[in-house]
């Protein structure tokens, strides 16, 4: 997570971690998009945001192999 993440901060100065074990999958994405096949969609959110219902604080990572 460290690449995706960039070890920034949310507005208000809460950190994002760079720790695989705080994050957790929230959904994963295969659509079946002709010319895209081999798309795939994460969303990931960190642990303490899940708990808290802050589900605006995810983060989507897109990968395309054609």
């Amino acid at each position: 997570m460290h690449a995706a993440t960039g070890h920034g901060s949310w507005g208000g100065g809460e950190p994002v971690s760079g720790a695989v074990e705080d994050w957790v999958l929230l959904a994963h994405w295969n659509p079946n998009i002709n010319g895209l096949e081999g798309l795939d969609m994460q969303w990931r959110i960190q642990r303490a945001d899940r708990k808290a219902r802050r589900l605006h604080r995810t983060f989507a990572t897109g990968y395309w192999n054609p």
